[in-house]
């Protein structure tokens, strides 16, 4: 999930997996990142992947990330078919929330 307190949103979000560490890429642009925030399921099969956010906008507009791993995927080894079972965790159930300013 990647949102803000209602200024414009603009992310990077690159998912690292592969033999050779390729990324996918997906660009984020919201007017406003409270009322419209981006949600995403993204597979990551076979073994260790990385998942990378990048705030593409400047400091005066911070935003919220937060990945939450599949559990029950990982319990079972892998082998379960996405979008199925219980959401693990909700974003307030997290904690602490850290901003990610741009560069």
């Amino acid at each position: 999930v990647l949102r803000n307190e209602g200024s414009p949103l603009s992310g990077l979000v690159e998912v690292w997996q592969g033999p050779d560490s390729t990324p996918q890429r997906i660009q984020i642009q919201s007017d406003d990142g409270y009322t419209y925030p981006f949600s995403a399921v993204l597979e990551t099969p076979n073994g260790q992947n990385s998942v990378a956010i990048r705030n593409l906008g400047p400091m005066e507009f911070p935003m919220g990330a937060c990945v939450v791993a599949d559990v029950e995927d990982a319990m079972a080894g892998g082998n379960k078919v996405a979008g199925t079972g219980a959401i693990v965790q909700t974003l307030n159930d997290l904690g602490r929330h850290v901003p990610i300013n741009g560069e």
